[in-house]
This record gives structure tokens, C-alpha cells and sequence, in this order.
């Protein structure tokens, strides 16, 4: 205690902290080794270290930011490049002060974090998606929709200049097309999450909007049965229509997938057994998502049409032989 061992970030092999990784407490941008284990990296091998809420808080109100928030400077690469770590440790320590329910404190951190690496300088809109979250959580609805609105043009834009280009083009540059896309969806998902305090609709339009030129990229299979959530979201705010009308879309793609899986063979079935189980659940969860929000006709006609695939399917299954 009185000659602490520290460790800087940026690396997270196990020999790096000498093997002892669930020994760390995060303390501002670096972490201390003490005698308390805390195993945080079952859902993600790059969370690390235990916090101490009030020492760390303490310790980011001292920092020094010297001009990073001014305008009329040049952000360059390698300072807006430092801003992950920043954010994403300013991040976990608002979290666990909202978990603590020290919900000053938290606003505290996430105003000043906002403050200091300005959205339009810094980039990096990804890392911005926990502190959208965090507004909600301790109700400061006003700000995370600004910044959600905010984040959501910067992706936006970002892919409408990749529509200018030709096809060609989008295909050579397909992986950074998918993966701006994925990190779109993640600020759509915290939308989502929030229903009730987001302003959800013109986020999930937005969404749809610039990302439906892409679908190519993807294939419609996988394009539109990643839009449960989106459909789910249009229920959640009474834009039945445009939940029906997408929900259409996806039982199309489901039951498009399970009528080609009903025309392999018994044995080709049998050696793909998991895949296809797979896809039956997540059918089924589709339809009990809109089940949940809509029991009237148009239910009824998804399930008919997942009934009649099951009854094809099953035709089939007859002949497989048994795994037992």
C-alpha cells in the first residue's frame, strides 16, 4: 500500500501484468495491483481491473485537459487516437457510479467527458455509445437524445458518401461498409433499449434509410432477420404499419431459409441438424416477439406460414434417421 505497483494500459496479454490480471483496480488511465481479485473478463477479455468509484472519480476531476475541447486547433490522429482510452475508462467509471446510484457524480463524469473531446473533433462515434446510455440511466433524457442524434448523422453521412460511389467500389470497401454499419446499430440498439425516453422513431427511419442500399453486402437473409429489434421498436411506439410491413419482410427471409433446408437431403439434414435447429429458434422467437405486441390477423398469418413450413419440414424429418 505504501509503494503501489501500477500498470499501463494498452496491452492485455497475461504476462504484461505478470499473470496477475484479476489483481488490478483501474485508477484514471492506469491500473494498480492490489490484493483483491476481480474476474471481469468472461464477456470481454478487454475489461479489466476493479473500481473504486469515489478514488477514481477524484482522480479524473484532476486531470488536465489543456486545449482539447478549443475549435480553432488541429486535433491531430494521435491525440484523437489517446481519446479511446478516455472515454472508454471515463465510461466504466460513470457506469459503476450509476450502479452505486451516485448519479451526480455520474452526470459529472459523462458532461466532462462530452466537454473535453468534442464529438466533432475526436471521432471515434462507437465509444460514444455508453455515455448515450448512461444519460438515459440517470435521466438526463435531453442529452442523451442530442447526442444520439448527433452520433446518428456523423454514421449517416458517413454512409450516404459510400452510396455515391459505384458498386464496384462498395464492394472493395464492403468490410468498412458492414462494420460502420454494425457500429451504427449498436447506438440504434441503446435507443432501443430506452424506448420509452428515446425519440425512436426517427432514429429507427434513419437507420433503415441509410442502411438499406448496403443490403447487397449482406444478402437479404441476413439483412433483414438482423432487423427483429427495429421491428420490435416500431411496435413499442405504435408504428404498427411500419412494424407489420417490415415483419413481413423478415418471415419472407425465415421461411424463404426453412424451405430450402426442407429440400436437402435426409442425410445432408442430418450433418446440418444444429444449423437448422438454430434457425427454427430463432424463428420461433421472432414470431413470439410479434406475437407479444400484435394478436390480431396479421399474426395469425405469420404463424400459418411458419406452420406450413414446419409441416414441410417435418415431410421431410420422417426420413431422417434418428440421432438417438
Amino acid at each position: 500500500w505504501e509503494r503501489p505497483i501500477y500498470f499501463t494500459g494498452g496491452s492485455y496479454d497475461e504476462a504484461e501484468y505478470i499473470w496477475m490480471k484479476k489483481y488490478l483496480q483501474l485508477e484514471g488511465l492506469v491500473y494498480k495491483l492490489v490484493p483483491i481479485e476481480t474476474d471481469l473478463g468472461k464477456e470481454n477479455p478487454y475489461l479489466m481491473g476493479r473500481i473504486n468509484s469515489d478514488l477514481m472519480y477524484d482522480i479524473v476531476l484532476q486531470w488536465d485537459w489543456g486545449n482539447s475541447e478549443r475549435e480553432d486547433i488541429y486535433h491531430d490522429p494521435e491525440t484523437r487516437k489517446n481519446s479511446i482510452s478516455f472515454r472508454s475508462n471515463m465510461a466504466r467509471l460513470a457506469e459503476q457510479l450509476i450502479n452505486e446510484e451516485k448519479y451526480d457524480k455520474a452526470k459529472t463524469i459523462l458532461d466532462l467527458a462530452i466537454e473535453k473531446m468534442p464529438l466533432d473533433y475526436f471521432g471515434y462515434y462507437s465509444l460514444l455509445v455508453p455515455f448515450v446510455d448512461g444519460y438515459y440511466r440517470i435521466d438526463a433524457i435531453e442529452k442523451a437524445r442530442d447526442l444520439s442524434q448527433k452520433i446518428a448523422y456523423k454514421y449517416a453521412d458517413r454512409l450516404e458518401y459510400f452510396t455515391s460511389l459505384d458498386a464496384n467500389t462498395q464492394y472493395g470497401l464492403g468490410e468498412e461498409i458492414i462494420t460502420e454499419i454494425e457500429r451504427y446499430r449498436t447506438l440504434v440498439e441503446a435507443d432501443l433499449k430506452h424506448a420509452e425516453k428515446s425519440n425512436l422513431a426517427p432514429q429507427l427511419n434513419q437507420f433503415l434509410d441509410a442502411t438499406l442500399p448496403f443490403k447487397f453486402l449482406y444478402g437479404d437473409y441476413e439483412f433483414y432477420t438482423s432487423l427483429v429489434d427495429v421491428a420490435e421498436g416500431y411496435y413499442l411506439i405504435d408504428e404498427i404499419e411500419l412494424a407489420q410491413n417490415l415483419s413481413i419482410k423478415i418471415a419472407d427471409q425465415y421461411s424463404k431459409r426453412m424451405e430450402l433446408f426442407s429440400q436437402f437431403s435426409p442425410s445432408n439434414q442430418l450433418q446440418l441438424q444444429d444449423r437448422i435447429k438454430q434457425e427454427w429458434t430463432s424463428y420461433n422467437y421472432f414470431l413470439q416477439i410479434i406475437n407479444s405486441y400484435d394478436d390480431t390477423s396479421f399474426f395469425k398469418s405469420l404463424e400459418e406460414q411458419y406452420n406450413e413450413n414446419v409441416l414441410r419440414f417435418n415431410s421431410e424429418l420422417d426420413s431422417v434417421p434418428s440421432n438417438e
